[in-house]
């Protein structure tokens, strides 16, 4: 059968190192032998030959990353026979270049349901998709055996975990190209801002139609490359927005991450300001947590590593909702969901668990206990494997 192949390379925080290192150790504990290739690594050369000296069953990557290593003019994979797996943590609209690399066995992960329709229309429907939102990791001291901390002596009331960029200085990106392309961009934004959640293509689509604008392949895809831009700036206005909100509702929230001294968030003392963490010491740092807080990124009807990482490591999840959590989680029973139509709405039903210990306790564990049974990196490993199963019988299916 062969070994299974993952690799390694760069990612802030190191978060995709650890999934790797995670889910690395999911794929061994299911029985499989895993070699892990660090591209970053002095020695990365040496290591992809050792990988591929002997049977490989396939390569797994996030962000496609490796996806263009090649034995000669053809791609390594196809040269090889072995499919390549390209996990996408993000909107594809990040990823588009990678994904042009010529590679036949090709399937792709999406983190979002829409994220899939998506792919299937940029490139013709010519690439394999399925859905394959993150895994949920578990901090050092969960892995060594030792305890976590009990609730009782959590003393983190609110964690946030994230970098801030100013929303004005990435619109200036925009702003800077042409009148026409900035209204239309601000339009994007504006319609995106007006929903609770919504598809980034979709919502892009969406405005030109209004307008009674549909593009052709060109001109859409030149759209779609200004897209990452809309993006950002949204994450960075909800980020502000949120931790603002909390701020004037004077909760104490704990934040972790780049820039925030910038974001000219009124707060009267209550919004404490940490230089940026490691991905493993923020893992550490869920675990001193009663409440995590995840802004989503704009994923419509997928999941993120927050969620389900903050419930693993015992803390609540407090997260914007999305298709994808109202369908896998009860608001109010395993999780705390938000909606940014009602955000007014949070600081209530933060304040309501806080005066409430026993059902803060209630619900954090009924998280845990969801999140170890379906979101775990073993689960996730187990969907690779049957994607892959089902992959290698249709290719090799002879049909008379």
């Amino acid at each position: 059968m062969g070994h299974i192949v993952i690799y390694k390379g760069q990612s802030q925080y190191d978060v995709l190192r650890v999934f790797v290192d995670q889910l690395g150790e999911a794929f061994k504990s299911l029985g499989k032998d895993v070699y892990i290739v660090d591209l970053l690594a002095s020695n990365a050369g040496q290591q992809l030959q050792e990988a591929f000296s002997q049977p490989c069953e396939f390569v797994f990557a996030f962000n496609a990353m490796g996806i263009d290593l090649k034995i000669g003019s053809k791609s390594l994979y196809d040269s090889l026979g072995i499919p390549f797996i390209a996990a996408l943590v993000d909107d594809p609209v990040y990823h588009l270049q990678r994904l042009e690399y010529p590679v036949e066995n090709l399937l792709i992960g999406c983190v979002d349901r829409s994220h899939i329709n998506f792919v299937n229309s940029y490139y013709g429907n010519q690439r394999t998709c399925f859905f394959f939102p993150h895994g949920g990791c578990k901090a050092k001291d969960v892995i060594d055996g030792r305890s976590v901390q009990q609730d009782g002596i959590r003393g983190i009331d609110i964690l946030f975990g994230g970098s801030y960029q100013d929303p004005d200085s990435i619109r200036n990106i925009w702003v800077n190209l042409n009148t026409t392309i900035a209204r239309l961009l601000d339009e994007i934004v504006d319609y995106i801002l007006g929903k609770d959640y919504i598809n980034l293509a979709i919502a892009a689509e969406n405005v030109f139609a209004s307008r009674g604008i549909y593009l052709n392949n060109e001109l859409s895809n030149k759209l779609i490359y200004l897209l990452p831009f809309v993006d950002k700036y949204v994450r960075a206005y909800r980020r502000r927005q949120c931790l603002q909100m909390l701020a004037d509702s004077a909760l104490e929230v704990h934040v972790y991450g780049a820039n925030w001294e910038n974001a000219r968030i009124n707060a009267k003392n209550n919004i404490l300001i940490h230089q940026p963490v490691g991905f493993l010491e923020m893992l550490g740092l869920m675990e001193q947590a009663k409440m995590v807080l995840n802004i989503e990124p704009s994923f419509a009807n997928g999941g993120h590593e927050r969620v389900f990482s903050a419930m693993i490591n015992g803390a609540v999840t407090l997260s914007n909702t999305n298709s994808f959590y109202s369908q896998e989680f009860m608001d109010g029973e395993d999780i705390i969901l938000y909606s940014w139509s009602k955000l007014h709405e949070l600081p209530s039903k933060i304040y309501g668990l806080l005066e409430n210990p026993d059902k803060m306790e209630a619900l954090r564990l009924a998280g845990k206990r969801i999140a170890e049974e379906r979101h775990t990196w073993v689960v996730r490993a187990k969907r690779i494997l049957d994607v892959i199963e089902t992959y290698k019988s249709l290719k090799n299916l002879r049909v008379s």
